[in-house]
């Protein structure tokens, strides 16, 4: 009965590990996605190509990137 009892707290600990990595996997993937709805929605705003709003630092955005 003892060892039944470690084993039950040891299945319990267990499943609240995998409960917890799933639930991070899950809000990695909401985050992940939303970034990248937040990058398309910036791009479409923008109507600038994706390079110049990444390697622009120096310039504001809004600001048209003179390329030489």
């Amino acid at each position: 009965m003892y060892y039944l009892r470690k084993l039950d707290c040891f299945f319990s600990t267990r499943n609240f590990i995998v409960n917890l990595c799933s639930s991070m996997c899950l809000f990695g993937v909401f985050t992940f996605i939303l970034s990248h709805l937040v990058l398309v929605i910036i791009y479409e705003d923008l109507q600038m190509p994706l390079s110049n709003l990444i390697f622009s630092k120096h310039n504001r955005i809004g600001d048209p990137v003179v390329s030489s």
